[in-house]
């Protein structure tokens, strides 16, 4: 942990629904978190990410014991098919689309967090430094409301959207259009909530996984502590006030 942390703060949600699960290639017979045990986790070392799937394997029956690799960013694939790692965490409307259009559709197991009594929050996110969010509100305010009416684009028109990113996109993960349109029309369910605000984000829902996280040690102070409630204010995480510009929800 850095000595001086960086003090961010969420300020939209890109998806409602958590699209990520921990994969594992069908032949490692690895059908279930808890056969994790013993083998290897392709990691990004993300903060919390090791110990999260620990728990995960844990919650299943399993001890936890698994080893850690640290593959090259985006080369999760190359990882597990090279038997450099058994299991790995990825995106199922993205990695998960790859594995069937780049992979020549290789077969797979993926265990969600949700399916396994984690309650994950919210991914991914958007997020900005406290002075940024303090000192240009306007500039966020116009920003997040650019990207609100991509994401109304994206759920109202998943073909259409796909097109554009083909058309306009330069990198070369876009020159596949039936990959563009499946992934889209994956993410699509995800985008949508009951408030019928992109990006909106609920505090009982950011409680819930401090709280989870909390019992099972996996927050710590910068001397590797075990925090406690006391110790942190979920609100101070995130905010909605971008979204308090609305005069009306606008219905997806």
């Amino acid at each position: 942990m850095r000595k001086e942390p960086t003090p961010l703060v969420a300020i939209a949600a890109n998806l409602q629904k958590d699209t990520s699960a921990i994969v594992a290639l069908e032949h490692s017979g690895i059908d279930r978190p808890k056969k994790m045990d013993n083998k290897t986790f392709a990691s990004y070392e993300a903060r919390f990410e090791n110990d999260m799937i620990r728990q995960l394997v844990k919650n299943d029956g399993g001890e936890g014991s698994f080893k850690i690799s640290n593959p090259a960013v985006l080369s999760m694939w190359e990882a597990l098919l090279e038997g450099k790692a058994d299991a790995s965490w990825v995106f199922l409307p993205w990695e998960g689309m790859k594995a069937k259009y780049e992979r020549d559709n290789l077969k797979f197991y993926a265990f969600q967090l949700g399916n396994y009594d984690i309650p994950y929050g919210y991914s991914p996110l958007i997020i900005s430094h406290q002075d940024v969010v303090d000192q240009k509100g306007i500039a966020i305010k116009v920003f997040l409301e650019a990207v609100e009416e991509g994401w109304r684009y994206v759920y109202n028109s998943p073909e259409k959207a796909a097109k554009e990113l083909h058309k306009h996109a330069k990198q070369s993960e876009f020159e596949n259009l039936a990959f563009l349109e499946e992934s889209l029309t994956m993410l699509q369910p995800a985008i949508n909530t009951s408030y019928d605000r992109w990006g909106f984000m609920e505090g009982e829902r950011w409680v819930g996984f401090i709280d989870w996280m909390i019992r099972h040690q996996i927050l710590q102070d910068e001397e590797g502590v075990p925090m406690n409630y006391g110790q942190i204010d979920s609100s101070m995480l995130y905010t909605n006030e971008f979204f308090k510009w609305h005069e009306k929800n606008k219905a997806f």
